[in-house]
């Protein structure tokens, strides 16, 4: 006891508890290496009854617990209590001999702020653990009538613990499962085991501390069954709950926080954290549901930051290509990928199914990702259900209504999802660089040309470089300059009038773009080199012309001590 305490209170110290220090005390045998097993939870709250439907509909009521186990190799590995309910008036198969009975899949995800944008991933998952005996208990809203172990009746609970929905000898794999039906062949095929392979695995590369990150993570509970589906009654059957992960030495500890949020899979955890995301529901004919996530987030110097998570929820159709409309106008970069490999076989002939990268392409007009077509490889890395895959990229235009194409794995089909935030088209052209294609730069020492489409040569090693972005239709514009050089002033001017017939003259150390006439329409300091102007226009319709006048730091190229940007050309209806 003794040692107990002395390593409660160095835990306490470090920042590491728990809810409270008796659960960290209760953990730290298997830190130490005395035990296997370790269940932790958070109290349990009250919940919502749900609304009653016909036939049988299974929910999970509760994830009341989990059950921490010792790493293997570089994978951490919990098992998530389960307690369901049927939520519907008519009793819901349970026989654990054949297949009418449910599959039980626990999946991880986390949600982190990476470099002010936010990102939520898939980054653990279990095999499916089958059900075998209903206990057929009062625990959930409802009276529970005494029903055969066959059974689980309505308004009747049934609880698996953590242990038992980590036990490996009763957890097949995903892939014979049809989610959209529940249907699967038994007895189910699976390969041995050893360690925790089938557990519910998360990479420790994927991990960050809960209590010193900005990182959260939900664990999520997924019931299929097929009286459940016939009924109608299978997109509410995933339920989550939070996670907490502390690192204590080289282990991992994890918990459990707040509420079961009940009916809704975790991924919607993603916009009660973030009311900014935005949420699509996608249900394919006759087929499976699926959520679509996503967040717009403005970043330096006008670029845009576009975050999408799929999630399918039960489609047995799959899900293999993503494509968005970018116009060929928009610049992007840092265009990316993530998914969650496939782990001990759960796959055609006990072969994972291939966890490839989906490859992105931008071509007339969009940017798009795909995996192989179910003909070509049956076997490929489709998003299929209880599965979450992430599309992002960066952008130089602000989001606009879009439609997104989802191309179908199995049935080859497309699916178009209106009103998703896509890049927008640039508001107008750029025009009169300083970079040897129209006017020449001033003459001077240490004065040339810029980079490609920007302006004069600065301090800074090359030319500012302006851009717009919003929508003409409205006047609502921004404009963005990079490439100046850093806490220096500078003024974004507007006129109707081209200077040089648009190909500028020598002004300062640049070249002034737009006419005479002309107005101050806003003004600030740079940081970084970069600054964002608000370019509302009120003025009426017509094509005006936009440039940056800002001031040197230090003499540059000739006495002035003011350089210019390229233009940019806006028409307004």
């Amino acid at each position: 006891m003794k040692r107990l305490r002395r390593l409660s209170s160095i835990c306490a110290q470090a920042k590491r508890s728990l809810q409270t220090l008796t659960r960290l005390a209760a953990a730290l045998p298997m830190i130490a290496g005395m035990a296997g097993l370790v269940g932790l939870t958070a109290p349990l709250q009250a919940q919502v009854c749900l609304t009653g439907s016909t036939g049988p509909d299974i929910v999970v009521w509760e994830l009341p617990n989990l059950t921490n186990y010792s790493s293997s190799g570089g994978f951490e590995s919990i098992a998530i209590a389960t307690t369901s309910c049927n939520v519907g008036d008519t009793n819901a198969n349970w026989f654990g001999d054949d297949n009418r009975h449910p599959v039980i899949a626990q999946n991880l995800y986390r949600l982190r702020d990476v470099g002010g944008v936010s990102r939520f991933e898939h980054v653990g998952r279990s095999w499916v653990k089958h059900g075998f005996f209903s206990t057929n208990v009062n625990g959930c809203c409802g009276t529970c009538a005494p029903t055969p172990g066959t059974f689980l009746g309505p308004g009747c609970s049934d609880p698996y613990s953590s242990n038992r929905n980590g036990f490996q000898n009763l957890m097949g794999p995903r892939f014979p499962i049809n989610a959209h039906t529940g249907q699967f062949s038994y007895p189910f095929s699976a390969p041995g085991h050893t360690n925790n392979l089938k557990r519910l695995e998360v990479s420790i590369a994927d991990l960050f501390p809960t209590n010193s990150t900005p990182t959260r993570y939900f664990g999520e509970g997924h019931y299929v069954a097929a009286d459940d589906a016939a009924a109608g009654n299978g997109n509410n059957n995933a339920s989550y709950r939070e996670i907490t992960a502390f690192r204590i030495g080289t282990e991992w500890l994890f918990g459990t926080t707040g509420p079961t949020v009940v009916g809704d899979p975790a991924i919607r955890a993603w916009k009660t954290a973030d009311p900014e995301v935005q949420e699509t529901e996608i249900q394919l004919a006759g087929e499976g549901f699926l959520i679509l996530a996503s967040k717009v987030t403005p970043i330096d110097g006008g670029w845009w930051d576009y975050e999408y998570a799929l999630y399918n929820m039960n489609s047995d159709d799959s899900i293999r290509s993503f494509s968005l409309p970018v116009p060929g106008s928009v610049a992007v970069r840092n265009v990316g990928f993530h998914d969650l490999a496939y782990r001990a076989g759960d796959g055609k002939n006990d072969i994972n199914v291939d966890s490839t990268d989906w490859a992105d392409t931008r071509a007339s007009g969009a940017l798009t990702w795909q995996t192989a077509t179910f003909a070509d490889d049956d076997n490929a890395n489709a998003l299929r259900w209880g599965s979450l895959m992430n599309f992002r990229f960066e952008a130089n235009a602000p989001p606009a209504p879009g439609t997104l194409t989802l191309g179908r794995y199995k049935s080859g089909l497309s699916e178009a999802v209106d009103n998703v935030d896509v890049p927008s088209a640039p508001p107008g052209l750029a025009f009169c660089a300083g970079d040897g294609t129209g006017a020449a730069c001033p003459a001077g020492s240490g004065c040339g040309a810029g980079a490609t489409g920007r302006g004069c040569l600065n301090s800074s090693g090359r030319g500012a470089l302006l851009r717009m972005t919003g929508f003409p239709a409205t006047g609502d514009l921004t404009a963005w300059g990079s490439g100046l050089p850093t806490r220096t002033v500078a003024v974004l001017l507007r006129s109707t009038q081209l200077a040089g017939g648009g190909n500028g003259v020598p002004f300062g150390d640049g070249l002034m773009c737009v006419g005479t006439q002309k107005d101050r329409i806003a003004a600030g300091v740079t940081l970084a080199g970069q600054l964002g102007l608000s370019a509302q226009h009120a003025a009426g319709p017509g094509t005006f012309h936009y440039q940056l006048l800002y001031r040197n730091q230090k003499s540059f190229c000739t006495p002035a001590q003011f350089n210019l940007s390229n233009g940019y050309s806006v028409t307004l209806p």
